[in-house]
């Protein structure tokens, strides 16, 4: 992990310990290991045009945050739209890429005090990518609102793009997983992409994170086995009772 990013997640630790407040949408861009872009926006971070990350060439980031408002139940998301990256050194090379939001709250009406985190990276364009590039996503939900923050369950995904040129014809990588959020407090949610390309290779892709709750758990076989022992029981004890009279 890089120290820009563990220095922002102490930073997004000591202002969750003082306040509880809404925090800007983040995005956060490494590269080399030295060179590191953050943009923030109420609801949209990034830039139009280009920007050099490191080894890379990086044009016109957008992302987007929708936040739910308790009670309402959240179908809520992280978006982000036609991420075009370029490697421009002589030689393979990974870009980070964090966002990251909170203020997401979890409803409190509903049958599950869980949440169904989901994310998903498509629409992948690919130019003279190699065998052993490829794309890992993690998603992150952190309890205690943190941006940035890793605290909490989390899940990940990766493919390679396995040939040379391929475009447009990649399924796409998914990842998701259920969590308990410590209602009232507002949670954050943290997706990372790292992206590996080989000298001079370009990728475009969009991304979509998704926050659903969760519906009532369906009873196991041996809890239904006992409801039905149950049930027979109470039906066995009126047949007594009549017999009685």
């Amino acid at each position: 992990m890089k120290l820009q990013f563990v220095a922002l997640v102490a930073v997004g630790v000591a202002a969750s310990a003082a306040s509880a407040t809404t925090e800007p949408l983040q995005t956060y861009l490494s590269s080399g290991g030295s060179t590191t872009l953050i943009y923030t926006g109420n609801g949209t971070a990034g830039f139009t045009g280009q920007q050099t990350v490191g080894n890379f060439a990086v044009s016109d980031v957008t992302v987007t945050s929708n936040q739910p408002v308790s009670p309402t139940p959240s179908s809520a998301a992280i978006s982000g739209l036609g991420l075009n990256i370029t490697n421009t050194s002589d030689s393979q090379a990974t870009l980070d890429i964090y966002v990251s939001d909170n203020g997401f709250t979890f409803p409190s009406i509903g049958p599950s005090h869980q949440m169904t985190v989901a994310a998903l990276a498509s629409s992948f364009s690919t130019s003279g990518a190699g065998v052993t590039d490829g794309i890992s996503m993690t998603v992150y939900a952190d309890p205690s609102g943190t941006i940035f923050g890793t605290s909490g369950p989390s899940s990940t995904g990766s493919f390679l793009f396995v040939k040379p040129t391929q475009l447009s014809s990649y399924p796409g990588v998914t990842t998701d997983f259920n969590f308990t959020p410590n209602y009232p407090t507002p949670y954050a949610i943290t997706d990372k992409f790292a992206i590996t390309l080989s000298a001079k290779a370009q990728t475009t892709f969009t991304f979509y994170n998704s926050i659903t709750q969760d519906a009532s758990p369906t009873p196991e076989p041996a809890s239904m086995a006992l409801m039905g022992i149950a049930g027979a029981g109470v039906l066995l004890l009126g047949r007594r009772h009549k017999s009685v009279r």
